[in-house]
């Protein structure tokens, strides 16, 4: 692979990211201005898609509506803005989301 010159390149230009392209950032704003167990429910929902996508039982582009569909899941049942308050309840959400997580991807099946 070529190594990347950027002096050659001179100039480069950034543009605000296409929420339809890349669903997966309007999450993630959404879980840091949620608080609470939010990101802990994301984070477990996103390491389960990913396995997952590796796995072949969704497509990549199915990842971030498992992630999504986990955060309303978790949501309504439990609540995202509750503060976890001891490491346990951390643990206890984590393993819930990864369990709902689970489900969605089977009840999704193969990509």
């Amino acid at each position: 692979m070529a190594r990347i010159d950027l002096a050659q390149i001179a100039t480069l230009e950034f543009y605000a990211p296409d929420p339809r392209r890349y669903p997966a950032l309007d999450i993630a704003r959404a879980v840091m201005e949620t608080g609470g167990c939010a990101g802990c429910v994301f984070n477990a929902a996103k390491e389960i898609a990913l396995d997952g996508f590796l796995e072949g039982r969704i497509g990549f582009m199915d990842m971030s509506g498992v992630v999504e569909a986990t955060l309303d899941a978790m949501s309504s049942e439990f609540g995202l803005t509750n503060h976890p308050s001891t490491l346990e309840d951390v643990l206890e959400t984590d393993h819930m989301s990864r369990l709902t997580a689970r489900r969605l991807i089977e009840t999704r099946g193969a990509a």
